[in-house]
């Protein structure tokens, strides 16, 4: 049962490591939700999202592998039920403060019209008729964003891959972008 412990404290903690340093790993955060989630699969995914488990399975093999070495193995299933129910209320816990956090501001981006003067870079080319994604930088933060041209901007022209840009309109989680260069020439 040692080596379940260890297995789920080592992939739990590899998980959560990754996780915490997801941004300095050039980590994207997508804007685009789907608006047509239904109820079921809401409360589903609430209760049980990827970091619910995550949580779960490192509580799981923290208690597990600390229960097993402390008690020299004697007692099996004593380390057993308190390993799942450490892993259970872990879980339960993290997406009990995930979710308050959500529903509050203090876990919420700005507004899409926070996102208007923010420079960022072309990430997969934007053409005059096919929209693109760009990295914008937010704070010490960096988020994909589809992106289409913004009216006259770059004259027609696609934006290649690198191109420096700034968000001139956002809507519906998609930036209306210029290149750097066209927006000071028009100041």
């Amino acid at each position: 049962m040692l080596t379940a412990y260890i297995s789920c404290l080592g992939i739990g903690g590899v998980l959560l490591v990754l996780s915490l340093f997801g941004d300095f790993l050039e980590g994207d955060a997508d804007l685009a939700v789907d608006a047509e989630a239904t109820a079921a699969s809401e409360a589903a995914s609430a209760i049980l999202s990827v970091r619910t488990v995550v949580y779960a399975i490192f509580g799981f093999g923290a208690a597990g592998t600390a229960l097993h070495l402390f008690w020299d193995g004697g007692r099996p299933l004593s380390a057993g039920l308190a390993a799942a129910g450490t892993g259970l209320v872990s879980g339960a816990l993290a997406s009990v403060v995930f979710r308050y956090l959500r529903r509050t501001e203090a876990g919420l981006m700005a507004g899409e019209e926070a996102f208007v003067g923010t420079a960022g870079r072309v990430v997969l080319e934007i053409g005059p008729d096919s929209p693109g994604f760009v990295r914008l930088r937010r704070g010490d933060r960096r988020i994909r964003v589809r992106a289409r041209l913004a009216a006259g901007g770059a004259g027609g022209e696609a934006l290649a891959e690198g191109r420096e840009v700034v968000v001139v309109e956002m809507k519906d989680g998609v930036a209306a972008v210029t290149s750097v260069d066209a927006k000071l020439l028009e100041d």
